[in-house]
């Protein structure tokens, strides 16, 4: 018959195997402190890096008060034959230039709502969108002052 042995238990505190002593800390004073640090730097990036895209939406905090959706939206991807454009507050007019290209103004559609787009297609400015980063610009301007008294909203897009 084999005898078994009860399972050992490290000596508890103050006994006489520890000769009085506790057992070591399992991470250090200096180290809670450096892992505390760091973990908050981090909360705060993500913190300070969500503010900052996400009040992209809009246009920008500046466009804010007269986009209200730019067509495609900054930073995301739409296809060679996809519509740019922006939609303005009411009482806003305004012309596109897409990678450089001027759209005249019998190629965009204008709505009622102030959506003012193009899409390109055969006999137009633009036949295609050119793959890759482009960038368009809005020249934006109140209907009561006109063209003169004009403001520009850029934004850039992948076309895919």
């Amino acid at each position: 018959m084999s005898s078994t042995l009860p399972p050992t238990r490290p000596p508890a505190s103050g006994s006489p195997e520890t000769n009085g002593s506790s057992a070591p800390p399992l991470y250090s004073t200096r180290f809670k402190i450096v892992a505390a640090l760091l973990v908050t730097l981090a909360v705060v990036a993500f913190v300070a890096a969500y503010l900052t895209t996400s009040d992209g939406d809009d246009g920008g905090a500046t466009d804010g008060e007269y986009v209200e959706r730019l067509l495609p939206e900054r930073d995301t991807q739409i296809v060679q034959q996809g519509t740019v454009g922006i939609d303005l507050a009411p009482g806003w007019e305004g012309r596109l230039t897409i990678d450089g290209v001027p759209i005249p103004e019998g190629q965009t559609d204008v709505t009622s709502l102030n959506v003012v787009q193009f899409t390109p297609g055969e006999g137009k400015a633009m036949q295609t969108l050119p793959i890759g980063k482009i960038c368009a610009q809005a020249r934006v301007w109140e209907t009561a002052t006109g063209p003169d008294e004009s403001r520009t909203v850029s934004w850039c897009f992948d076309v895919i």
